[in-house]
């Protein structure tokens, strides 16, 4: 855990090495134990969008860069232009590798000699146009990422870098996506705003423990609705309780026939699984056919 102020007077690099250099050596000397030394390599890194970013020596500013993921070269015009899930996962399935990340690096090095050659001639205002767009040469790579001096360790190896699924859907899709059902359904009339911002304060009551304590009661008015209102867990909660709010309705309720309840009832299940605490592959697959299902 870094603050801002640590990165802004550092860099990503200066504040790691302390950490880096102790992994490399533990991954060097293995572990001394009762007399023997075991083994040990590093086998991945986890964070969220912004620590992945700075893992990968990724620039972090994903709206100003044409490529985005730290593992493939899908693109940022895709990602924002695609009409169906198959454009997305053409180009998901463009990883990046040892090889082509090096690459990467020689177009970033060749820009910065070439940008440093035309400050030096005072040339650097006239001619920066000349220059492909910032972060786009490397193909969203801004610099070396510290962690490849780890030995055996490459951050764009397979299975090298995880992604943190739940916080991702969490902090974005699900945030949205779920508010807009909400007021989708109080559009269709299936329900009055103040009858659903009176259920979610009453909503606390029924509820026990760890989810009495994480559920957040307070609704916006609607004018001001955008999202959901709480941190991941409570937006968790939010989801899986939503359905409860309406468990005195009858089977026939047209609230049960929109579109919006049924892509609610399939975002609920993505969010259980994502959240399992035991994953198989039979959990992983319907996973995959859930997000396919509920893209389309």
């Amino acid at each position: 855990i870094m603050y801002d102020s640590t990165l802004k007077s550092s860099t990503y690099q200066e504040v790691m090495r302390p950490l880096i250099e102790d992994v490399s050596s533990v991954v060097e000397n293995g572990v001394s134990y009762k007399g023997k030394i075991f083994p040990v390599r590093l086998a991945a890194l986890q964070g969220d969008g912004l620590e992945r970013a700075s893992m990968s020596g990724m620039c972090a500013t994903f709206s100003a860069v044409s490529f985005f993921d730290p593992l493939s070269y899908v693109s940022t015009k895709t990602r924002i232009n695609c009409k169906k899930v198959e454009d997305l996962a053409t180009e998901v399935e463009d990883r990046r590798t040892p090889d082509t990340y090096e690459d990467d690096l020689l177009s970033l090095r060749r820009r910065e000699r070439q940008e440093a050659a035309m400050k030096t001639a005072g040339t650097l205002a006239k001619s920066k146009a000349n220059l492909k767009p910032k972060h786009y040469y490397s193909r969203g790579l801004k610099f070396a990422s510290p962690w490849n001096e780890v030995p055996y360790y490459h951050v764009v190896a397979r299975g090298s870098l995880i992604y943190c699924i739940s916080h991702d859907l969490y902090s974005g899709i699900f945030r949205t996506d779920m508010a807009r059902i909400m007021l989708s359904l109080a559009n269709h009339n299936c329900y009055s705003w103040t009858d659903l911002q009176s259920k979610f304060r009453r909503k606390r009551l029924d509820l026990k423990g760890d989810d009495r304590q994480g559920w957040y009661d307070i609704i916006a008015p609607k004018p001001q609705f955008k999202q959901l209102p709480g941190n991941h867990g409570c937006n968790h909660l939010i989801i899986r309780f939503f359905s409860t709010l309406f468990i005195s309705r009858p089977p026939n309720s047209k609230l049960f026939k929109t579109t919006a309840w049924e892509l609610y009832l399939v975002l609920k299940r993505i969010a259980e699984l994502v959240s399992a605490k035991i994953v198989s592959d039979r959990n992983k697959d319907e996973l995959s056919s859930r997000i396919k299902e509920y893209l389309k």
